[in-house]
């Protein structure tokens, strides 16, 4: 193909491949859906090697290696590799077709995504990282990122783009190889960006990314440059367990990172359930006069919205906070939880959509 230039559709590789449409080009590669003639149309991912980096040798190392690897690899949430060719000094991929969505797609359609939901994601990519982890030689993925993890049509999730794996034989978890530096911005640890990866560099980026699935905001936006540290703590609705388990996997020291995903997984799964993963019901509203001097106090400016953190204050039209009270099954009534929102969007961060939302407004004395 020309620089620059897709692929026309209907072209036929290797006598059985045709190309229907295109999916997607990212940094490295174009990715088209195709017909398998040979397998009754099955539908197949080419993948084209970019015009522009067919004489860079670094790029055709990673292409090789995604190819090698992926034949290689045989686990139910990474997609199987069918072929691997090159084609007039190109190099094509071709990868079983799994119809869905990216995680990064997702969460621009639907928003921030419940604990729930992003607890069932760690677990999940935490299994598929332990299984890359423990391979010998050992495999580490280094580009973990909503934009690499799938929604299946049938609800399965899969770790996808193999392009810059790392296989390093490792002869203890303290010991790191250098390598080719594959950086994505607020997902990339500091040691990687060194050029040094070890498989706890897997599990900062997951930890990324699930900060990201939990906010709907990019990582950065979560973290001070200036002073080398996240700032999310004490700003999301996070059980403390799960708290706990992001705040490991996204220490900034190796030393207080997890070492394994194995540990992080046990750790995960000993998070029990908390109100934020049971679908909440409003007992009660409290009249306007109750918000106003009993919950929301003097100052009013002491209080945080409850998944952002942004300080509450009666606007122009004096709505003060939206306020839920929650309710356990079994539970006896003076445990109820009591929060405040500071607009309807964060409530529905935290709780089932279905559940009525109380505006309450401040009374002017």
């Amino acid at each position: 193909m020309s620089e620059g230039k897709t692929i026309p559709l209907g072209t036929l590789f290797r006598g059985r491949y045709e190309v229907q449409s295109l999916l997607g080009r990212g940094g490295f590669s174009t990715t088209y859906l195709t017909l398998d003639h040979e397998t009754f149309n099955r539908r197949c991912v080419l993948k084209e090697i970019l015009p522009d980096h067919e004489t860079d040798v670094k790029v055709q190392e990673l292409f090789e290696r995604e190819a090698r690897m992926l034949g290689e690899l045989r686990h139910r949430c990474i997609p199987r590799l069918d072929a691997f060719f090159v084609d007039g000094g190109h190099f094509y991929l071709v990868e079983e077709f799994v119809p869905g969505q990216t995680l990064a797609a997702l969460v621009k359609e639907k928003g921030a995504l419940l604990e729930r939901e992003v607890r069932e994601i760690a677990g999940v990519v935490l299994e598929i990282v332990r299984y890359l982890h423990e391979r010998r030689p050992r495999v580490i993925h280094r580009d973990i990122k909503p934009s690499n993890l799938m929604v299946t049509d049938a609800g399965n999730y899969l770790l996808i783009d193999f392009g810059s794996v790392r296989e390093a034989v490792l002869s203890s978890s303290s010991t790191g190889l250098q390598s080719t530096v594959v950086a994505s911005s607020g997902y990339t640890p500091p040691e990687q960006l060194l050029g040094r990866t070890y498989p706890a560099s897997d599990l900062y980026a997951l930890g990324a990314t699930l900060l990201h699935l939990l906010t709907g905001k990019h990582p950065l936006h979560w973290y001070n440059s200036r002073q080398g540290r996240w700032i999310y703590e004490g700003k999301l609705p996070l059980s403390a367990g799960f708290a706990s388990v992001l705040g490991r996997m996204l220490a900034e020291s190796l030393s207080d990172r997890y070492e394994s995903a194995q540990e992080a997984l046990e750790d995960l799964r000993r998070v029990p359930a908390s109100f934020i993963d049971i679908n909440p019901t409003v007992l009660e509203a409290a009249p306007s006069e109750r918000v106003s001097q009993d919950l929301v106090g003097e100052p009013k400016s002491q209080f945080q919205c409850f998944f952002c953190g942004r300080r509450i204050e009666p606007d122009r039209s004096g709505i003060c906070a939206l306020t839920v009270v929650i309710n356990w099954d079994g539970r006896p009534e003076e445990q109820r939880q009591q929060g405040f929102f500071c607009h309807a969007d964060c409530f529905r961060s935290t709780a089932h959509e279905s559940v009525p939302l109380y505006l309450f407004r401040s009374v002017k004395e």
